[in-house]
């Protein structure tokens, strides 16, 4: 009764995240009770109004919780009678808003270890609201450039990075509107840094792995056009210089980059010189088998299926 008298005393937050903190690595055990997991929700929804204000909900009592136990987060999904793409709705604006404001209570770090929770979890609705939420990509995209442009490298920043590409790692290549939306949204920024910061950021081979995994949709030119312009701006951006973080990276992400410039470079071409007109001259489409014009097999959906 005395704690949730005072659950948004900013102070009383910070004593109740270290408590949960110092649980989960000396007394897991603790976590897994029913009455302890009730308490972590409550403080998770906070209050009704400044639902996005840190000083009104916790994130850390949940988090430590979800990482405790084979059951805990189906556990939390039925205790917490929660809609599942409310909560992740919740989440992600929560993480947007605290990326705005890097400086305040326990930056995104906490919310970032929920989101690689309740995303990795075996909770089916909740993994599709991730997959179906149209706002999952370019907010993580924002609040990692956000994070990432930050002289001050906080302790958090790695922690919130390494999850938050782990997230796009799974849902990022799942349709083209979430590839676009991470062109736009700084993606080749966050793989370039992460990928020169293999030290600091726990993600593995997984920068490399997308950027290929971004090769085979080249082929279509409103992506190559969005993408000439990511890395212009990228190029133009100051106290960022591309060569000096490339030259940090490992060399399998240095080739992977190459190899990427590359094709993006001929495509660019490509497609500036298929705008000059095309000569009347008959080829095959490999998909079909059928003799065409070169100016329609450029626009026939078959030419994307088939290199796609």
């Amino acid at each position: 009764a005395l704690f949730r008298a005072r659950k948004c005393d900013m102070a009383f937050l910070t004593a109740v995240d270290g408590l949960f903190s110092f649980a989960s690595q000396h007394a897991p055990e603790l976590l897994n009770e029913d009455d302890i997991l009730d308490f972590a929700i409550e403080l998770w929804n906070g209050e009704e109004e400044g639902v996005l204000d840190r000083h009104r909900y916790s994130t850390a009592p949940l988090a430590s919780c979800l990482c405790v136990g084979d059951t805990s987060h189906e556990r939390f999904y039925r205790r917490s009678s929660c809609n599942a793409p409310i909560l992740v709705q919740t989440l992600l604006a929560r993480y947007a808003a605290s990326c705005s404001n890097l400086a305040e209570r326990g930056g995104p770090a906490d919310l970032s270890i929920l989101l690689w929770e309740l995303a990795n979890s075996s909770v089916v609705q909740i993994v599709d609201a991730f997959r179906w939420s149209k706002d999952l990509v370019p907010i993580l995209c924002r609040g990692l450039v956000t994070i990432l442009d930050d002289f001050d490298h906080k302790d958090f920043h790695d922690i919130t990075v390494g999850n938050c590409v782990k997230v796009l790692s799974m849902f990022m290549t799942l349709n083209l509107k979430s590839v676009h939306d991470a062109i736009r949204c700084g993606i080749l920024q966050i793989f370039l840094t992460v990928g020169g910061g293999e030290r600091w950021y726990e993600c593995g081979y997984r920068p490399e792995r997308l950027l290929h995994a971004l090769q085979p949709i080249l082929v279509l030119e409103p992506i190559v056009r969005s993408t000439c312009k990511a890395m212009k701006k990228l190029a133009d951006k100051l106290y960022y210089d591309v060569r000096d973080v490339l030259d940090e990276a490992p060399p399998r992400f240095q080739e992977e980059w190459a190899r990427f410039n590359s094709l993006l470079l001929e495509r660019e071409c490509a497609f500036r010189l298929f705008k000059g007109g095309y000569a009347a001259e008959n080829g095959v489409c490999a998909s079909v088998r059928e003799l065409f014009f070169f100016s329609h097999l450029l626009t026939s959906e078959f030419l994307c299926l088939s290199i796609v």
